[in-house]
């Protein structure tokens, strides 16, 4: 599979719009047959995956514009930290423990 037919499969893998185009300049020196140092330049172009679209914003404002009480506070910050990047929390019993003592609670 040459790189042309590579990328349009892997655009149509993952779309356009999580791809961009970044290029660079390289500088080459080539000495020729008689010695002489000739000087080439062309342009390196590449596509690498784009950061998705996102919002940031810290755990406090959140618990400030809800009003929440400082247990639910605690508990929150505590599971937001877990959170992975496409906005799923594994809550499995490890991760539980782990949360429950990080929050004082008893786990025996």
């Amino acid at each position: 599979m040459n790189l042309f037919n590579f990328y349009n499969w892997e655009k149509e893998l993952i779309g356009d719009t999580q791809r961009k185009k970044i290029s660079k300049e390289v500088k080459e020196t080539v000495t020729n047959d008689d010695g002489e140092k000739l000087f080439q330049k062309h342009i390196e172009e590449s596509y690498v995956s784009k950061e998705p679209d996102y919002v940031k914003i810290y755990l406090d404002n959140i618990l400030q514009i809800n009003n929440l009480s400082s247990g639910i506070q605690k508990t929150l910050n505590v599971l937001l930290k877990r959170m992975a990047y496409d906005n799923i929390v594994v809550l499995n019993a490890y991760i539980k423990k782990q949360m429950a003592e990080e929050l004082g609670f008893n786990t025996a």
